[in-house]
Formats: structure tokens, C-alpha cells, sequence
């Protein structure tokens, strides 16, 4: 039986830098594969993806042994991860920040936007303006209560919602309700909704994505050191 106490250890070692292994793995939504003093590979099953990080590349390479198919993975740390696309024939990497929110309590904005569940009916046109997730994936969200909009004026102003492996995301603010401050707003009512369970909300900002990155500053989110990579060849898994 792998040492599941062992591996929070390691991981507990860098929080921010391994927060989406440790809460999946908390959560029971995700299995150990292989662990040692220094590294741990895991696979969460709700993302149907791997999660690996490493001291160093070569203990990552060991941990690697044995794993004869991945399809998407989690890089973080110092896994190998040109190693791991050669591998596995995997072409496509994203490199993001890794970020979590650590104050344990509620977000506090101001804002005329009324948030709420999103509603069964909603879901179809949701689906049609969100292509980084299965329409599947999309309801599975929404029934376990983890997918939501904002309307101004009766009228739907954008959806955010904590995407199927745990990390906040799925945020989409149409364009005639840009630069309202509603981005932040929606981030922030899914972060209650997180905060109000226990858990400690975390997300991945795609490099580059400066409007992502200023939304997580305002919030309060703090950013691990080193970066993770999404490593795939699936077009429809992207970060965000």
C-alpha cells in the first residue's frame, strides 16, 4: 500500500508549489501511484489525468517506472518534463503559475452583480461558449453544485465555477460586461463557496494571461516559486 502520510509529507514541503496534488489526495478523488522521500506521482480520477512532482528530475524518472500510458499529466516541481513528453509522445505543453488562496476566509467585493447556481436550461448555451470542457464535464460541475453565473439586468453576465480535478476556473465574462470588476466578483463567490466546505481554493493561470493574473492579485491568491505545465495531446484539455 503506498504511504499516503509519506507523500503529504513531501508534498506539504512546497504547499502552493504541490496544492493540486494535496488536495485531490485529501479529498479522496485521487489514488497514489508511486511514492518516495522525494517524489510522488499520483492519479486523480474525476480530471482522469496524472500529477507528478519530484525533487529532481532523475528521482522523477524512477517514480516514472512502471507507467507504461499517460495521456494528460501535471508537471510540477523538478519532474522531468521533457522526458516525460518524449515518453509518452505527448505534444503539447502549457506552462502556468500555480496559485492558491490561504487566508481561510470569505472574499469581500463589492458588486451590483447578483450571483447564483447556474440553471439546468443555462447549461446547454454554457457548454456552447466553454470549449475547454466536455459538455459531460460541464453538468457532472453543475450537479455536484460547482458551476456558476452572474447576471446584471436579468441579464447573463458570465459563469465561473471549481473544474472537475478541484481548481477554480470555467471563468468566462462576456464582452459587453468586461472591465466591471465582474471577473473578480464571480472568482470570488466560487472561492466562498470553496472556503465555506474547508478547502483551500487553488488555480492555474496560463502564462502570458495578464487580465487572469491581476484578477488573482486583487483576490489574494500567492503564487508558488516554480511554475507547473499541463503536458497533453488532447486538444480539449487547456489550462486556464
Amino acid at each position: 500500500m503506498v504511504d499516503k502520510d509519506k507523500a503529504l509529507k513531501f508534498l506539504n514541503k512546497d504547499f502552493i508549489a504541490n496544492i493540486n496534488i494535496i488536495d485531490p489526495l485529501v479529498r479522496g478523488t485521487a489514488e497514489l501511484v508511486a511514492v518516495s522521500d522525494n517524489g510522488v506521482i499520483a492519479y486523480e480520477k474525476k480530471g482522469e489525468m496524472y500529477l507528478i512532482s519530484s525533487e529532481t528530475e532523475e528521482e522523477g524518472i524512477k517514480l516514472l517506472e512502471g507507467i507504461e500510458k499517460i495521456e494528460l499529466i501535471n508537471v510540477c516541481r523538478k519532474a522531468p518534463l521533457e522526458y516525460i513528453m518524449k515518453k509518452y509522445n505527448l505534444n503539447i505543453c502549457v506552462e502556468c503559475y500555480q496559485c492558491a488562496y490561504l487566508k481561510g476566509k470569505e472574499v469581500l467585493i463589492n458588486t451590483d452583480m447578483m450571483v447564483e447556481l447556474a440553471k439546468e436550461e443555462e447549461l446547454p448555451f454554457i457548454t456552447d461558449t466553454y470549449k475547454k470542457e466536455t459538455p459531460e464535464g460541464i453538468r457532472e460541475i453543475w450537479e455536484r453544485g460547482e458551476m456558476f453565473c452572474g447576471y446584471k439586468d436579468g441579464k447573463m453576465a458570465g459563469f465561473a465555477g471549481v473544474h472537475l480535478e478541484g481548481s477554480v476556473g470555467l471563468l468566462h465574462i462576456f464582452p459587453e460586461f468586461r472591465e466591471k470588476g465582474y471577473g473578480a466578483a464571480l472568482e470570488a463567490h466560487v472561492i466562498n463557496h470553496l472556503v465555506r466546505q474547508g478547502r483551500i481554493p487553488y488555480g492555474h493561470v496560463v502564462m502570458g494571461n495578464e487580465l487572469s493574473l491581476k484578477i488573482q492579485r486583487k483576490i489574494g491568491f500567492q503564487f508558488s516559486e516554480e511554475n507547473m505545465y499541463w503536458v497533453f495531446s488532447r486538444d480539449e484539455s487547456e489550462c486556464n
